[in-house]
């Protein structure tokens, strides 16, 4: 009986906290569990930066971490939900755009953590995927001094783009 008391005490908890946790719904406006924070992390603030001086000449718009659903269209209709569960919680950290928002490129800032294995193939499939739709996704690795890689990634985009006009 002592036993039967205890589990039907629990039970009653469980229903109580059930019960509490459902009357906090998404439509339950005194119940918000979220606060802002930054877009960027530092790493990438720091490098949005100077990509930014740098492609101003260009007229070249930084959309910062945008999500691949969101640019990305599925084209099997049959596995749709399949292939757009793969992308729809993936972003890129960069995607650059004419003064039309015709995507010209893709960044992403490879820091170090870029070096365990589930990275890597998360990366492994987005280099895939931004091959697949044609556009050129360019990795940057995480440092103090990016010069050199943003010359020659823009180098690189100003060539792609004079052989597509």
């Amino acid at each position: 009986m002592k036993y039967a008391i205890i589990i039907l005490c629990v039970y009653v908890i469980f229903l109580i906290g059930r019960s509490n946790a459902h009357s906090r719904t998404k439509t339950d406006i005194k119940y918000f569990p979220y606060k802002k924070k930054h877009l960027l992390t530092k790493a990438e603030y720091v490098f949005y930066n100077e990509l930014a001086a740098r492609t101003k000449k260009y007229n070249i718009i930084i959309c910062p971490k945008v999500r691949m659903e969101d640019f990305i269209d599925v084209t099997d209709i049959q596995n749709r939900q399949k292939y757009r569960g793969y992308i729809k919680s993936r972003h890129v950290d960069f995607l650059l755009c004419d003064s039309k928002l015709n995507i010209l490129g893709a960044i992403e800032l490879d820091d170090p953590s870029h070096n365990y294995e589930s990275v890597q193939r998360t990366d492994d499939f987005k280099n895939k995927v931004y091959n697949a739709i044609g556009v050129k996704l360019y990795r940057i690795t995480y440092q103090q001094e990016y010069d050199l890689q943003i010359t020659n990634m823009l180098k690189d985009l100003t060539d792609r783009y004079k052989k597509q006009n």
